[in-house]
């Protein structure tokens, strides 16, 4: 098996695919595309978006943050390299580490509050 292939030994998937996977719409997975900034998958000559077994593991960790944590679209990004980088790094830098998060959820929070409260008007 290739290291870019899901077990099911599929290369890409088209967004009908990836919709259905992951239940959500579309729309929805054009959406996260657009705006987190963390997803770009490949294009056929046709201009059809061919998602890899990598964008799969982007769009679900997305979906998670998106619906689970309820962090805004815009805060994905932040959220994701945080996660990231907290993976990375030593467990000796605790406080540091801890500070940082702190930062970031704040200020995740803060824009998340923010589109609510757009939405609503």
């Amino acid at each position: 098996m290739q290291a870019n292939t899901h077990p099911d030994g599929k290369l890409y998937y088209s967004i009908g695919e990836v919709s259905e996977l992951l239940g959500e719409s579309p729309n929805i997975i054009r959406s996260w595309e657009k705006e987190s900034g963390v997803l770009a998958p490949r294009k056929s000559k046709k201009g059809d978006r061919l998602f890899t077994a990598k964008d799969l593991e982007r769009l679900r960790a997305i979906q998670y943050v998106v619906r689970e944590k309820e962090v805004g679209i815009k805060g994905v990004k932040k959220y994701l390299a945080l996660d990231q980088k907290l993976k990375q790094q030593p467990k000796v830098d605790l406080i540091g580490t801890l500070l940082s998060l702190k930062e970031v959820l704040i200020e995740v929070l803060e824009e998340t509050q923010t589109e609510k409260k757009l939405r609503q008007q």
